[in-house]
């Protein structure tokens, strides 16, 4: 049975802090197995959405960040917290990079992958005067080096270029995305990079088994627009079990978070990626990614 999830929707231009977590916070992600350091008794426990216990495996220059959104039962005020990361076969951590919580609570990191490692990744959120401090449990990082050569994108096949011209056309004509009504917008272009990176995903999703917008290495859709040379992507669909691209293009039109993606006026570029695995749950998988240009 085909099935869409929920959709990643467009974000800013270039994105603060906050843009960046959308979807993070959507999915309801929690730090699995935080472990907090003795505090008082009245002190309250802190909380750390957002961190994932999944292997990261990347490439040398790839862009990797890490996003939190850091939880307590009091008011929120600046939280600091330290990205630390320790070598393999190694007992001592160092803190790589620190930085403080916005007025949400929440905060970024860009992981250095300048050059090869394997190890570990952690945060700690140091105590504040109302709140505990807190170590996440480690991550395990590995930066694989890589000659300079860049790989060009697979030729778009004519599954994905049929994708294409069909949400151009449904484009043309104004419709209503559930309660939201859309006037007619200009044609997408089919972007290589997009492209790169939604075909990526696709094949991802159907030989690792899941089906959802954040990669089972953590990766966000705008992490991996960024890796294949991005930088400004707005929005991404997903679907799987759909056969043709009259099906899936279809699908997305009648679910109101889907269809808004794909109407979006804010729009430019669009990259669209197919993969059939034999012998996976849904066997055909679909990502469509947005950008703004």
């Amino acid at each position: 049975m085909p099935v869409l999830s929920r959709p990643r929707h467009p974000r800013a231009h270039r994105p603060t802090t906050t843009g960046l977590l959308v979807g993070l916070l959507v999915l309801g992600l929690t730090a699995a197995g935080a472990v907090g350091s003795p505090a008082a008794a009245a002190k309250q426990r802190t909380q750390v959405a957002g961190w994932s216990l999944a292997p990261l495996s990347v490439r040398t220059a790839e862009v990797v960040r890490v996003r939190v959104d850091v939880r307590r039962a009091t008011a929120r005020s600046p939280r600091t917290v330290g990205l630390q990361r320790r070598a393999a076969g190694t007992d001592s951590w160092t803190t790589v990079a620190r930085s403080r919580t916005n007025g949400d609570g929440r905060v970024a990191f860009r992981v250095d992958t300048s050059r090869g490692f394997d190890g570990q990744l952690r945060l700690r959120v140091a105590a504040s005067r109302a709140s505990r401090s807190l170590t996440t449990q480690p991550r395990r990082l590995v930066v694989q080096r890589h000659d300079s050569v860049v790989t060009p994108p697979a030729p778009t096949s004519d599954v994905e270029l049929e994708v294409v011209r069909l949400v151009n056309e449904a484009r043309r004509s104004a419709r209503s995305c559930g309660d939201e009504q859309y006037a007619a917008a200009r044609p997408l272009r089919a972007d290589d990079r997009l492209s790169q990176a939604s075909r990526e995903h696709a094949r991802d999703m159907g030989e690792r088994g899941y089906f959802d917008h954040t990669s089972a290495d953590g990766r966000s859709p705008w992490d991996r627009a960024e890796a294949a040379g991005y930088d400004s992507a707005g929005g991404e669909n997903i679907a799987a079990g759909y056969v043709t691209p009259a099906d899936v293009v279809q699908g997305w039109l009648d679910s109101p978070g889907h269809c808004a993606n794909l109407m979006s006026p804010d729009m430019v570029d669009i990259g669209v990626g197919h993969a059939v695995v034999d012998g996976s749950r849904y066997r055909s998988y679909w990502v469509q990614m947005f950008g703004r240009g």
